[in-house]
């Protein structure tokens, strides 16, 4: 992991890059997304960035880069 867990600002900064890889963390689902899954995940993060998440919704999010220094955003959503 690089650093601590993200800020809201470095969140939409990574997220606003198409050449990072995004991994989402649900429970035992576990899965890279993109495209319309990516879009779809990005405006639920939006929404608890703002405070209007579905009550107990909860998400922590983490850069990770591998010795190639490519990036991978790390999102764990908790309800």
């Amino acid at each position: 992991m690089r650093g601590g867990l993200l800020t809201a600002k470095q969140a939409r900064q990574l997220l606003r890059r198409r050449d990072v890889s995004v991994l989402h963390v649900y429970g035992a689902d576990i899965r890279l997304v993109s495209g319309p899954q990516r879009d779809a995940l990005t405006d639920r993060i939006e929404q608890f960035f703002a405070g209007a998440a579905p009550p107990m919704s909860d998400f922590v999010l983490a850069e990770f880069r591998d010795n190639r220094r490519q990036v991978m955003l790390v999102v764990q959503e908790h309800c």
